[in-house]
């Protein structure tokens, strides 16, 4: 319709007179078509190749690294198509990258850069679907904050044997030094936060149980982990579980 019939592409260009496309490398081929439809001024072009958007009209947002949606026909070469230099400039779009954290204080920032910058090399055929690391570098919005851990690594060293052992022991031996972890940070010293409310003053201070939140792919062992809390008298809300 929006391709067919100009009176109807105007009417909608005249109701949203900016677009803002985001987690645009979920975005299917159809639906950047809809998008140069509704930025370009020339509402007589039926032409998708030679659609422009309008100054000020559109902008993009995207993460090539997080394109997860092909189910849903959304195809990633439609954002590196779109992303190419000689393309940009073609459509009238500049391209900002974004380092900035808003989130994490800086010696995590350079914990994922020292984890991830040498790991996340694209090399070979895999080159244009594995974009290049883009460290955070010393771009972080929030101060070094407080002395003490910002990354824990949990975990035993493992032996020959330890292929051997079930999953439930694994799963059991986990829960147990998670839960004992978040014993040893409640209330303790050593692991601070900060408050960033209204009145607060971005006050730093000690860590409760209310702070902490536990990451779970899956679900599956989770009453496991519910009974090393119950067992250490460790209050918690399980989101998304079986109640």
């Amino acid at each position: 319709l929006l391709l067919q019939n100009k009176t109807v592409r105007r009417e909608f260009q005249q109701k949203y007179k900016t677009l803002l496309v985001d987690e645009f490398q979920d975005t299917d081929p159809i639906q950047w078509e809809m998008v140069l439809l509704l930025s370009s001024a020339n509402v007589g072009e039926r032409d998708i190749a030679k659609l422009r958007p309008e100054p000020g009209r559109l902008f993009i947002v995207g993460d090539p690294k997080q394109s997860i949606y092909r189910f849903r026909n959304a195809d990633i070469e439609t954002y590196l198509g779109i992303a190419e230099p000689v393309r940009l400039e073609s459509l009238g779009l500049d391209r900002l990258e974004l380092t900035t954290n808003f989130r994490s204080v800086p010696s995590i920032l350079h914990f994922v850069d020292a984890a991830f910058e040498n790991a996340m090399k694209p090399a070979g055929e895999t080159c244009r679907y594995q974009p290049a690391y883009l460290a955070f570098g010393d771009h972080g919005n929030r101060d070094a904050g407080q002395p003490g851990p910002s990354v824990h690594l949990l975990g035993d060293a493992w032996g020959e044997s330890d292929s051997r052992r079930k999953v439930r022991e694994i799963v059991d031996s986990e829960s147990e030094a998670i839960a004992r972890l978040i014993m040893e940070i409640n209330g303790s010293g050593n692991w601070k936060v900060q408050d960033s409310g209204k009145g607060s003053g971005g006050e730093w201070r000690e860590a409760r149980f209310g702070d902490i939140a536990i990451l779970l792919p899956v679900l599956t062992h989770a009453h496991v982990l519910e009974e090393k809390f119950k067992n250490l008298g460790i209050p918690y809300v399980l989101e998304g579980g079986k109640f």
